[in-house]
């Protein structure tokens, strides 16, 4: 997925939890099946901003 193989949207969402891993000092990441951004709840215009990105990414 990082390298993109899923599509942009995929690969931006990866890549955002790999950094947070990094900083958090994650040994390993688990394996999941689904999941989905929280883009129900309004937490001001950046939280927007993202789930648009995404769309547009596909």
């Amino acid at each position: 997925m990082l390298a993109g193989e899923a599509g942009p949207a995929a690969q931006l969402c990866l890549r955002m939890i790999v950094a947070l891993a990094r900083v958090r000092g994650a040994r390993r990441l688990l394996d999941v099946e689904s999941a989905h951004v929280d883009g129900c709840l309004y937490h001001g215009r950046a939280g927007l901003d993202f789930a648009e990105r995404l769309v547009g990414l596909g």
